[in-house]
């Protein structure tokens, strides 16, 4: 397979993985060069908007078979720390090219704002901690990539208060607990993201500034939030 060159994006690392699974992208119309392109642009205006996203962090791209990205767009993203974020797709490309390198735009979006704040405190996996880091990034795609996440859809403040509380519960352990991460056996879904953006969202609406609040600790985020009249 031909082997794209790294290019370098205001110092930023970004690197398109060889993958089995490109000739199906290919025979569905998106190419190397078209993700690579995406990214790209949405690294250069996400630098031009948050100051402090490390010089040093690398942004990797590659497909995935079906059913290993957000069944919802067909695209996800995982940042392991503030040097490394990832942005994969599904290789079937479903819902069609343009919606495909849109979700790859506004993906970079949320995932560069993870690379942005695990330099101030690194990668956790407890829910209340993934509740602030998660929602700041919701808000972040929302507000400065004109996106409309579904997990960034919340309900009305008693039940969020009823979320958040179930969230206080939850043992630290080592790993994430998915239930309250992505689907619930009761039905709800995304519980520690919605959770998380409408405590953003309480915090922007008394006056906080979304970019001081990527440089806290989730604890003094969340210290916040309790002070409020909520």
């Amino acid at each position: 397979m031909y082997r794209l060159p790294i290019l370098y994006t205001t110092d930023m690392n970004i690197v398109v993985l060889d993958s089995k699974h490109w000739p199906e992208a290919h025979k569905n119309g998106v190419r190397e060069h078209d993700v690579r392109k995406a990214a790209e642009k949405a690294a250069n205006e996400v630098t031009e908007i948050i100051s402090f996203v490390p010089s040093y962090v690398n942004l990797v791209l590659h497909p995935v078979p079906k059913g290993e990205a957000i069944p919802e767009i067909g695209v996800s993203g995982m940042t392991y720390s503030d040097e490394y974020s990832s942005v994969f797709f599904e290789s079937d490309v479903r819902y069609g090219k343009s919606q495909l390198l849109e979700e790859i735009r506004t993906t970079t979006y949320h995932e560069l704002t993870h690379a942005a704040t695990f330099q101030y405190e690194p990668w956790q996996p407890g829910a209340l901690y993934g509740a602030v880091t998660e929602g700041l990034a919701t808000v972040f795609e929302r507000d400065y990539a004109g996106s409309k996440p579904l997990w960034g859809r919340y309900e009305s403040d008693d039940t969020m208060q009823g979320w958040l509380g179930d969230l206080k519960k939850l043992p630290v352990g080592d790993s994430k607990n998915m239930d309250y991460f992505i689907k619930h056996p009761d039905g709800r879904k995304w519980i520690v993201y919605k959770t998380g953006t409408w405590i953003v969202d309480k915090l922007l609406a008394d006056g906080e500034d979304l970019f001081e609040l990527m440089k806290l600790k989730h604890t003094d985020v969340l210290a916040k939030f309790d002070k409020l009249d909520t």
